[in-house]
């Protein structure tokens, strides 16, 4: 490995980097030449070095345009890997797949000096040093989810959020798109889930997270939501640069707006008002044919716009009154054979993941789905709580993800000083440190169970997060450290901080020309 003041400043840290002798000179110009295999890796490339292959460019000392060719070959690279070579006669970028070779391109692109990434700038006297990187991810699974539920954030935001993920070689956008405060996907049938459920007449001010006897208002209706054609095109926009889109419909739990928009979902059939303050709400959906309907007709909807393999249910924070209180659901217990209402939520979870099965998906559920009783075996558990939750869902042979409030809630305090950050949330406090120092595989798993956890999802809630900018300043750069965390190989120098900080320094400037309103790391002018 070689020492830090030769190491690129790259991010996430390649699993090998070799410097060599030299620099291929950027002002002759470049070529491409893409293989049919790796053209998302050629479109990308196109786009970021067009200022260096188009009309005008080269004509520096070095003779004529320096051929960067991109190709797969499996035998190069292990899964989702590449390798990459410069040298003073150009560069050939190899993935072992579509998706390497995109990861390659990436690599190449941190390679260019910063000013590059500037529009207009001038490629006269700069070069790439000349190098070899053999690289591949450590976990399959790496991912950010973004709450546009509590406060809803626009398309384009979305899309740009997607290329940020790619950059940093992140590759599972997570959308939570439903909650107690609003609804955010157009379902066809369900007009009012989008007419209703999408907007609340207010939104609690501050900290309160519903228990506050005198809560304050800031009397501005708050919603949107997105179409189905905007909707359609994120997954292609996030398909096109090897990102999958993890929809999140949460269940039986967090629906307070959509029995808004029904009520005949609920418990209680009483009208009520999309939750304008945060908290767990007590609204759940009802267990009747209408609801599992309704479920199963959301369902439908949402695989046919994303077509991946994961759905997220949910499945978190289930407070039981409701069904407790409720005739027709201790009925429906007892015909069912049920002990309770923990018994309930997991019968629930069942019928759903088996309906999902049926399409040939997966069901993703937060850890609480290990509290019902027999889970079935193809269930996904995302694990937010204590550690052991994964460890234990893991060992249960269950896909895990792991997303631990203590290393990867990005909606947590980045300064113990909180009065000088903008608000978030007080549960705890996540520096940029303790996202870098986060080990997604727990060292008391090991062999099959290890293997399980399949990768580790960072968490931007948006209670207290209402703007764009207020996004960028939370995620970024933490978000850099995360990548890192889930990308590096175990062992990896890469978790030295001082090397991890010298070069995320130098792609902070990356990220100013690409107008990122990132906090900075002396923790001043936030959004």
């Amino acid at each position: 490995m070689p020492d830090d003041a030769s190491r690129p400043a790259v991010i996430p840290v390649p699993t090998l980097t070799e410097p060599r002798p030299g620099a291929l000179r950027l002002d002759r110009g470049l070529s491409l030449r893409v293989e049919p295999e790796a053209a998302l890796a050629g479109a990308l490339l196109r786009e970021v070095l067009a200022p260096l292959t188009g009309p005008g460019a080269g004509g520096g000392p070095g003779g004529g345009p320096a051929p960067v060719t991109v190709r797969v070959d499996p035998r190069r690279a292990r899964e989702h890997g590449y390798t990459l070579t410069v040298d003073t006669d150009g560069v050939e970028i190899v993935g072992a797949d579509p998706v390497g070779a995109f990861h390659g391109a990436q690599t190449l692109r941190q390679l260019l000096p910063a000013r590059l990434w500037r529009t207009g700038a001038s490629a006269r006297g700069a070069g790439i040093p000349c190098t070899r990187v053999e690289d591949h991810p450590r976990l399959r699974w790496r991912g950010l989810m973004l709450d546009v539920a509590r406060h809803f954030l626009p398309k384009d935001f979305v899309l740009r959020l997607i290329d940020l993920l790619a950059l940093h070689k992140l590759n599972v956008l997570h959308l939570h798109l439903t909650d107690d405060q609003g609804w955010r996907i157009e379902v066809p049938g369900y007009p009012r889930l989008t007419e209703v459920g999408a907007w609340r007449a207010r939104t609690v001010v501050g900290d309160d997270l519903g228990t506050s006897p005198d809560p304050v208002y800031d009397q501005t209706p708050h919603g949107g939501y997105y179409t189905e054609a905007d909707l359609r095109e994120i997954v292609a926009h996030a398909r096109d640069r090897c990102v999958e889109v993890v929809p999140e419909i949460d269940m039986p739990g967090h629906m307070q707006a959509a029995i808004a928009a029904y009520p005949e979902l609920g418990n209680t059939g009483a009208p009520t008002i999309v939750r304008e303050r945060w908290g767990v709400g007590t609204r759940l959906l009802n267990v009747d044919e209408t609801a599992l309907r309704f479920c199963r007709d959301v369902l439908t909807h949402v695989m046919d716009v994303f077509p991946g393999r994961y759905v997220h249910c949910g499945g978190d924070e289930v407070p039981k009154d409701e069904w407790r209180d409720s005739p027709r659901v201790q009925e429906h217990i007892r015909r069912l054979g049920l002990a309770d209402e923990e018994e309930l939520q997991g019968w629930f979870t069942g019928y759903i993941a088996a309906f999902l099965a049926e399409h040939g998906r997966t069901l993703v559920g937060w850890d609480e789905v290990l509290d019902g009783g027999a889970l079935p075996a193809d269930v996904a558990v995302m694990a937010w709580r204590e550690q052991e939750r994964g460890e234990a869902a893991a060992r249960l042979g269950h896909e895990t993800v792991m997303a631990p409030t203590s290393h990867v809630y990005l909606d947590y305090y980045q300064d113990e000083d909180t009065a000088a950050e903008p608000l978030a949330f007080g549960g705890g406090f996540v520096p940029l440190s303790t996202v870098f120092d986060f080990e997604p595989v727990p060292a008391a798993l090991d062999g099959e169970a290890a293997r399980r956890v399949v990768g580790a999802e960072a968490q931007m809630w948006t209670e207290y997060v209402a703007t764009e900018e207020h996004t960028e300043y939370m995620l970024f750069p933490r978000l850099c450290a995360f990548a890192e965390a889930v990308w590096r190989q175990p062992g990896e120098r890469g978790h030295d901080r001082a090397d991890f900080l010298a070069r995320l320094r130098a792609h902070l400037e990356r990220l100013d020309a690409l107008g990122v309103g990132y906090r900075p790391l002396d923790g001043r002018n936030g959004p």
